[in-house]
Parts: structure tokens; sequence; C-alpha cells
């Protein structure tokens, strides 16, 4: 009866809509399927297929039974990886190429575990980004972004942008990043409990929640020069990450029936707007300081340098000429410019925080690796814990200085690493050279190439001891120790010419951090307690661990990973 007061010829086109609709499904899901058999037919390592269901039937009967819903997709990798002989019960060893068909759920993927191969799409040659990739970031970038961008735009920014997130200029930004670190262990020590009642363990709270704030101040200081004061969410707080986080909630990462009604929300394009008007506003007067500064520093003498911001509109002048005037540029350049600081500001804070929980994780179940690297800082800054901030402002350099402290922080990033990165198949990227498969051919035509890092560095071929924390295996300089770490094989921050152009920073803030908190403070995860906070909360594991990667835009920490702190008992 309902369906009266709706227009015969708006049903009918409805209709028509609900039966192209059927039809391409069903026509993408023979296509897809016909595309795995072919692989077979082939002679390529296949797993067992299914006409109806792909993968998806294999993906759920693979242990561990205890995968939950809200685990991360990377961990797929290393459930084959540990998995093979299951599923190649005919092989002697794990194919490292692998192909996988989880359609409507997910592209048609290849995933490569092996660090030669990978370099074949990731160096030589560096192939374009998934799309997948472009329209998860186009709402808030319009893909003019350095990690979305391709052929001759992301060349020239790449290159304005290097300069800011040198190595050199990160620690002439050292005085600035410390000032935001040292705000955040004051945070926790304000979290701490009474030394003199108990354990002195202070309350619960979610780590990643502050790990996410500091990281954030952290590239707001040395990417635009600016205090957000995300850490003490006063009145001086600009309200700049809430709004991020807002926006990059919205975006939408796996196109599927399952996103389709948050793709096509009304309510989901206005927010996006009106956060990307606000976000703007207070970007732009910085744009502004520093495209006409620039030009008054002309006619001085004075160099324009030290943030992100400042070095690439000081490039960009140094590109026009002399005598140019950089304030009068087109608006696309300032349209651009906006998006690379977003894609600063998000993709600057956000994986680190994280990191840094998982660092935690591992110092919690590795006590003598953290009573290491307390001595190596007393060793480097002296015993008085408090002087190392004012060490390291005045000799920089000291952060370079502790080499088991920078193996803590990069084997943390080995066993949890983020965001693999996904690159486009193509008729004219054919994989060879594949170890066990040497004179044959794997094709990427269709597919999503999905750079293997979860299951490389985990790989006990690759990496002696894999699965255990061994910060000692970066301090290894000899090639032909078993224990140095292989060429390619360490890629948190990817490979290649489109590697991480932050990376640096986050290395050098991650043990920042270390040197600032590990020796005045105790961390420990408080499960039980969350547990007993929050009854009606599940107690999901993933191989029989509370800890694990969570989905979102990027892998977070379950449950923000539930933390006590106290001050240090040595």
């Amino acid at each position: 009866m309902v369906l009266n007061f709706i227009p015969s010829g708006a049903r009918r086109l409805a209709g028509w809509l609900s039966l192209g609709t059927v039809a391409y499904y069903l026509y993408r899901w023979y296509t897809v399927r016909l595309f795995f058999r072919r692989l077979k037919a082939a002679g390529l390592p296949l797993m067992p297929h299914s006409w109806l269901l792909g993968h998806i039937g294999l993906i759920a009967s693979l242990p561990p039974s205890d995968f939950p819903m809200d685990a991360y997709g990377n961990y797929m990798q290393t459930r084959f990886q540990k998995n093979w002989k299951k599923i190649f019960p005919e092989r002697e060893t794990c194919p490292h190429v692998l192909y996988v068909d989880m359609w409507p759920f997910f592209q048609p993927v290849v995933i490569v575990t092996d660090p030669e191969v990978a370099t074949q799409y990731m160096s030589h040659p560096s192939t374009p980004k998934h799309p997948i990739a472009r329209r998860f970031l186009y709402p808030l970038t319009q893909n003019l972004d350095l990690v979305t961008s391709e052929g001759q735009l992301w060349k020239t920014w790449r290159a304005r942008l290097n300069p800011g997130f040198s190595a050199r200029n990160l620690l002439g930004l050292l005085p600035e990043i410390l000032e935001e670190v040292d705000t955040f262990v004051e945070i926790l020590r304000s979290k701490t409990g009474n030394q003199n009642e108990g354990e002195g363990w202070g309350d619960l709270f979610e780590m990643e929640g502050c790990t996410t704030n500091m990281t954030f101040d952290v590239i707001g200081r040395a990417g635009l020069g600016i205090k957000l004061g995300s850490q003490r969410q006063n009145a001086d707080s600009t309200g700049f990450r809430e709004v991020l986080a807002e926006t990059v909630d919205l975006l939408v990462l796996e196109e599927n029936t399952k996103t389709l009604r948050k793709r096509l929300s009304p309510w989901r394009r206005y927010k996006i707007w009106a956060n990307q008007r606000y976000m703007d506003r207070i970007l732009m007067p910085q744009i502004e300081r520093e495209l006409h500064r620039s030009k008054d520093e002309e006619n001085t003498g004075a160099t324009a340098q030290k943030t992100v911001l400042e070095l690439s509109v000081k490039t960009t002048k140094e590109e026009m000429g002399p005598g140019a005037d950089i304030s009068e540029l087109d608006p696309m350049f300032v349209k651009t410019l906006l998006a690379q600081l977003k894609i600063f500001l998000f993709a600057g804070h956000d994986t680190t925080a994280t990191s840094l929980c998982w660092i935690w994780h591992e110092l919690g179940r590795n006590p003598d690796a953290l009573e290491t690297m307390r001595k190596e800082h007393d060793e480097i800054f002296g015993k008085d814990v408090g002087k190392a901030r004012e060490m390291l402002e005045r000799e920089p350099a000291l952060v370079n200085r502790c080499p088991y402290t920078n193996g803590v922080v990069k084997e943390g990033l080995r066993l949890h690493p983020n965001i693999a990165s996904a690159r486009l198949g193509s008729k004219s990227i054919n994989l060879r050279n594949v170890p066990g498969f040497p004179n044959t051919s794997f094709p990427t035509e269709g597919l999503m190439i999905w750079d293997g890092v979860q299951a490389m560095h985990a790989r006990d071929d690759i990496w002696v001891d894999a699965q255990s924390f061994r910060p000692e295996r970066w301090m290894v300089t000899d090639e032909n120790d078993p224990m140095h770490p292989p060429k390619n094989a360490w890629r948190p921050f990817s490979i290649g010419p489109r590697n991480c152009i932050g990376q640096e920073l986050a290395m050098l803030e991650m043990k920042l951090t270390m040197i600032m908190t590990a020796r005045e403070l105790d961390v420990v995860e408080d499960w039980d307690e969350w547990d007993r906070q929050n009854p009606g909360k599940s107690k999901d594991t993933y191989n029989g661990e509370r800890m694990y990667q969570i989905k979102g835009s990027t892998p977070h920490a379950k449950e923000g990973m539930p933390t006590r702190v106290r001050l240090a008992r040595r």
C-alpha cells in the first residue's frame, strides 16, 4: 500500500537499479572466481579455492580460532604464513607470493612476503598506489597529498618537503619536540599513585589517548611551528585533532556492500565539508604568514628555516627564481599545501602514537630489555633523570648515541608494523625470480599488490628468533652475522622512492619518549582492572593476547591499551 505513494516511474527506476546492481555483482563474482581458477590452471601456487566463497571459507577455518571481528587485516598475512603446511601440504616451503580471493568483502589481492621480490613493484619500478588509498583519502585531500598523488605532482612536492623532514633539520627542532614530550611525561607523572600507599600504581587510563595527543602536538610544532594544545585540553587547545579524527572516521577504506550506506550518507558529506572548512581556518593563517614572511626576508637577507611549512615555502621560492613574489601564487598551490599539511597532521601522529604503545607492551613482556635500555640512558645522561632534557637541548646529537634504545624502537616496529603499502597491479608488472619458482611469472593485472610487511617481519628464515623481542639485533654491524637485519626486510615505513617521508621524525620522537620516560616511570597493562570497570565489554583475544591491533583507518591498540603507571622502582 505504501508503494502506491511512490510515482510509478520512480519505482521502475529503482527496480532497474536493483536489477543492475544484482547483475553487476553476479558478473563480478564470475570473473573474479574464473581469474583465480586460471591462475591454478597455469601452475601457480593457489590455496584451496571455492567457486562460491573464493578463499573466505578457508580463511575462517584457519587457526587461531580466537580471531576477533575487530582484528586488523594485517594479521591475515601471518595467519597464512603460520598455517602454510595446512594450505599447501604438497609443498616443502611456504610460497612467498600468495593470491587471495575475498570478493565481495575485499579486493582480490596478491600478497608478497619476499623482500627482494617486493622491490620489483616498490623500487624498480615504484608502481602507483592502489585506487583504494586514493578513494579513502580523497575527501580529506582531493589526492593532492604526498601519499596518493602520482607523477610530476608527487615529484615536485616530495622535493619541496624533503628538507623539512631531514634528520639534520629535525635535530634543529629538538627543543620544540622535547617541550611536547616533557608535557607528556608530566601528564604521565600526574597519573601515578601515592608511593607511600600500596605499590604506588595510579588509576587506569588509556595510554593510546595520551600518546596520540603528544604525537599530534609534536607534528604541529615540527610541521607548522604552532602549539596545537591537544595534551593540555585547555582554553589554548585548537580542537584541531578532534575535528581531524572525526573526519578520518568518516572516510571509507573498504568499498563493499557493508560500507555502501556510509558512503552514500548526505550527513557524512556535510560533516566532511564542515570539518574541512574548520581545519582550513586554522591552517590558512599559518600558510599566509609563511608566504608573506618569505617576501620580507628576501629584503632583509634572513633565511626562513626550520619547520616543514617554512622550508617547503622556501624551496618553492627558490624554484621560482630571484625576485619572485611567492605571496601571489595561484590558489592551486595553496590548496595543495593545505592537503600536504592535513596528511602530515594525520599520518604524522596516528601510527607513531600506536607504535609507542606496542613498544611499552614489548618492554613489559621483556623486563631485561627495559633494564638494559635504562642502563644505557644512565651511561649517556648520568644518574639524574631530570638532566636528560637539558643535555639533549644543549647537544641534540646525543639522541643518536643510544644504539640499544634505537634497537628497542626498531624491534617494536618489526613485531608490530602498521599500514602495509597497497600498489596497483598491471599487465606490465609480472613478478619474477620468486623463491621456489625461478622460471615462473606471477601476474598482477587486476589485483591489489599488498606488501606483506606483517608476514615478512615474522619469517623465521629471514630473522633469527623472529618471534622474540631482540633489540640487540640492530646493533650487529657484520653483514655475515646471522643476526644482522637483511636488506629490504625491515619496512615499517615502506621502501623505495615512496617510503614514508616522516620516518626520521617518527623515529626521533619515539627514541626521545623512551629516553624521557623509561627511567622515571614503570608502565604496565592492567586488563583485570579494565574488565572490572567495563563488565559489559567483550574479552576478545588474538593468539591468547588481550592486546592486539584493531580495525580503523590505521591499526590501533585494543581498548587504547589500558595502562597504569608508577614512579620507577630500580
